[in-house]
This record gives structure tokens, sequence and C-alpha cells, in this order.
């Protein structure tokens, strides 16, 4: 106000000053009372049950996501676990309840029902406003730092164990003293501590057949695995993977259409047909999400008819190029069941820089998954940028996903099953869950392609039909228990 009253007097409009000055302190004035009638919007009141009589305190996992959402845990000044019994719920009057799913099985009855055998409850404002939401159990938990590293490295530990297992199973049995020497002697440096007294011809088998295809096997599993994490992730959906939602057999489309006229290596060499099997899958992609979308939301039921109708679809689609080509027909149906068979350094080579940026990216956003668990209206208030989120981990994911199919074939349910596994075991935490899903998918195709490579021999079991084997059942378990909680959910 001075530096105007000043400059009004410098340039001889005082008056006109002294207007701007009045005029200010009036628009002030204006928005001090209009602030002052604006009532603070109160935080949500969240009582959450992990168990009968039992919620979660200071300090846990879902304490600190309801504050980031937004709201106030009535029991966020006890300790980590706290006892509480309904007189003091219903002296808090929650706005929202939020129920373990595994009280309501335990129960053997829907949520509903168990709300309304509890004694007094009929009057708190969350059952009221039908505000009572059924949770995963294994939200209410996380690992700790320690627990983490027991985990990563048990993880580790028995992937290289897996390698080098499976490494010396085959037509030629080789110990698996003899496998670590081969590979640590390739290893600049260290090699030169390392006295090669093995077999010349155990060192080419295992160099040059066997290490690259089980080294593939575990690129291929792990990107599966990581992109049906973060097809889970941003979709909130457990049936949610790369092959459910059609996505491999679109990037098995791009593919068969270069088998077909013989345009592998077209353009960019080796580049050509992970690029196309990317362009198809997204396409696919889009399709599905378009074909399950209901207004805003997409459910669960509809994104599965999607993926089916789609995969119907361009199953056609390669059946068809099959019958038109005698030259290629074999070629075709064989990739289109998956398999690691003649796969040399060169296809890892193509895989290798997919599968590190896919991870090095989903990785990075695993705090936002997290946040987005609670859903997409409380990730948008803390700053995740939703959509955004969304459409780079779904293009991130058919990125990994179209690498694979290109070098693999198609190759189901690894995505589905691996990242559920893994969340029974580990919670729900994607800065832990994400590279645990990359070792789980990798040691996972491993011993399938070893059980496809040796069970028959010399015949070779399609990988596909291997991991089918394990996915299917499971998938329809799955399929099973979401209808079962879904139900229970409902009023």
């Amino acid at each position: 106000m001075t530096n105007i009253e000043t400059f009004g007097k410098i340039t001889d409009h005082q008056e006109k000053a002294q207007e701007i000055i009045t005029q200010i302190k009036q628009d002030v004035a204006d928005v001090t009372e209009a602030v002052k009638a604006v009532k603070p919007e109160e935080k949500k009141k969240v009582y959450v049950e992990f168990s009968p009589g039992w919620t979660v305190g200071k300090g846990e996992f879902m304490d600190e996501l309801i504050t980031l959402a937004g709201g106030t845990n009535i029991a966020s000044d006890k300790e980590s676990w706290y006892e509480i019994n309904e007189e003091n719920v219903i002296a808090s009057n929650p706005d929202v309840i939020l129920y373990a799913n595994d009280v309501i099985d335990e129960n053997s009855k829907t949520l509903d029902q168990i709300i309304k055998a509890r004694s007094g409850w009929d009057q708190i404002t969350a059952v009221k406003n039908d505000a009572v939401i059924g949770l995963d159990a294994n939200l209410l938990s996380r690992p700790g730092p320690r627990v983490t590293q027991v985990y990563g490295s048990a993880g580790i530990v028995l992937l290289v164990l897996t390698v080098l297992i499976c490494t010396g199973i085959g037509s030629v049995a080789l110990p698996v003293r003899d496998i670590a020497g081969i590979l640590l002697h390739r290893i600049p440096w260290l090699g030169d501590w390392i006295v090669p007294d093995w077999n010349t011809a155990a060192e080419q088998i295992i160099w040059k057949v066997r290490f690259p295809r089980v080294l593939l096997a575990v690129l291929v599993g792990a990107s599966l695995a990581i992109a049906g994490t973060g097809f889970q992730g941003v979709l909130r959906n457990p049936l949610a993977d790369p092959f459910t939602l059609g996505v491999s057999s679109g990037a098995s489309v791009g593919a068969a259409f270069l088998i077909f006229f013989g345009l592998q290596y077209a353009l960019i060499g080796i580049w050509t047909l992970p690029l196309v099997a990317f362009l198809t899958g997204v396409i696919t992609l889009w399709f599905v999400l378009a074909l399950a979308r209901e207004g805003r939301k997409i459910p669960t039921h509809s994104l599965i008819l999607a993926g089916v109708v789609m995969q119907s679809f361009l199953g056609a689609v390669v059946s068809f190029l099959s019958t038109m080509s005698k030259q290629t027909i074999n070629e075709i149906i064989y990739w289109t069941m998956g398999s690691l068979s003649l796969r040399g350094w060169s296809y890892t080579a193509i895989l290798f820089p997919y599968f590190v940026l896919g991870l090095i990216f989903l990785w990075s956003r695993a705090r936002s998954l997290n946040v987005l668990a609670l859903g997409e209206r409380q990730a948008a208030h803390i700053g995740v940028r939703v959509d955004g989120l969304k459409l780079s981990v779904l293009a991130v994911g058919t990125l990994l996903t179209a690498g694979a199919v290109s070098v693999s074939g198609v190759i189901g349910f690894v995505g589905l099953v691996i990242p559920h596994i893994l969340r029974l075991i580990v919670g729900p935490d994607y800065r832990l869950l994400v590279p645990l899903s990359a070792i789980g998918g990798a040691i996972f195709m491993v011993w399938a392609d070893t059980i496809a490579r040796t069970l028959l021999a010399p015949t070779e079991i399609p990988l596909g039909v291997v991991t089918a084997f394990v996915g299917a059942p499971f998938f329809a378990y799955l399929l099973h228990r979401n209808k079962k909680l879904r139900k229970g959910m409902m009023p």
C-alpha cells in the first residue's frame, strides 16, 4: 500500500492512488469474509476391523494409508494392534467401516449379516450411509525392512539354485559344480581364478545350448509376471493379466502376420517383431477396455468377457493365417503355443532391454500403485496423476508382454498366478511385490521350461501347455473366490 501511495505522489496522481488502495482493501475484506463463511471439510472417521475385536492402530500400513487418503483412523492414538470393544466403536461413530474379508470367510456369512448381528451398530453413521466395505486383509499390514531383506535374499538364492539345477537337467546330466565353474569362468577377472577341470563338450553344451535357454526363460517369466502385477495394480482387478485380457493374443497376431509374409527381420532387423507385436498388443488392450467399460467403471465380469471375445477373434485370425500357407503353418502353430526351443543368445539380447526398463519403471511407480489401491478419487486428492499412471503402466506392461511374446510365443497365466501367490505371502505392497514378482516369475518359467523339454524327451511339450495346466485351475479358483467375495460385500 505504501508503495502505491508513494508512486501516486511522484506521478502527481494521489487521488487515483487512494482509489486503488481503497479498492484493494475492500477486495481483501470481501475475501476474508468469504473464507470465514467456508466451513472446513471434516475428515472422515474410519474404523478398521482385522479380526473380531481387533483394529489397526498407530504406525501400521493401513493407518498410514487412511491418513494419506484424508481420513482419520479412530484408533490412531492406540498401539499398532489394539483390542477394541463394540461400545468404543459406537461411541466413535465412524463414517466408514473397513472389514477384513477373512473375517467374512471365517463366519461364513455375508458382510451385511455380520454388521446386522452387531448390537447397536445400526445407529452408526457408516452403517446408515451404507459405507461398510469389505477389504483384502493383506492391506492391513506391510512387511518391514527386515522381512523385505529376508524375502529378497531368499528369492535370489532360490533363483540361483533353480538356474544351476535346471541347467544341469537334460539328456546329458551335468553336475552343479561343473555348471557353476563354467559360468563363473566366463566372468571377467573372476574367471582367472577358476581352474577349468571340466569336459570341453560339457562347456559347449552349457554355454551355447542350455544356459542361453534358461536365461531366456528367466527374462520371459520375469517380464510376464511384472506385467501382470502392473495390470492388476492399475485396473484394481485380481483377474487382470496380459493373457486373460487378450494382450498376448494381440501381440501374437502381429507376429503371425510377419511370419506369414516372411517379414520377421524387415525394416529394423531383430527389433521388427517386438515392435509390431507391441503395436498390435496396444490396439487389442484398447479394444478390450472399450468393450468392458460400463460408464466410468470396468466391472470384473465385463473385463473377462471382453478378453475372451478378443482371444477368440484373434485366435481365429491366427488359425486363418496358418491354413493359408503350408510353408509357415507348423511355425505359426507351434509358436502360438509357446516355446523356448532353439533360442540362442540373440533372443536374450532382444528381451533384456525390455525387461530392465520395464522393471525400473514399474518399481518406480510402486508408491503410486499402493495409494491407488485405496481408490482413484483418494489417489487423485493425494496428488497422483491417475490417468497418466494407468496409461503409462498399461503401456509398459504391454511392451513387456510384446517383448516376451516376440521371443517365446504365447505363454499364458504367468502374469496371473505369480503376483497372486506372492501377494498372499508378502502382502500388497508394490515396492516389494514388483521385484519379487520378477523373481517368482523367473523361477516358475525356468521349471516350466525344464518340464516341457524333459518330461516326454526327445519330444518337447509346448511351454504354453505346461503353464496352462497350472494357470487354468488357478484362474478358476480366483474367479470363484472373487465371485464369493463380491456377494459377501453386497448389502
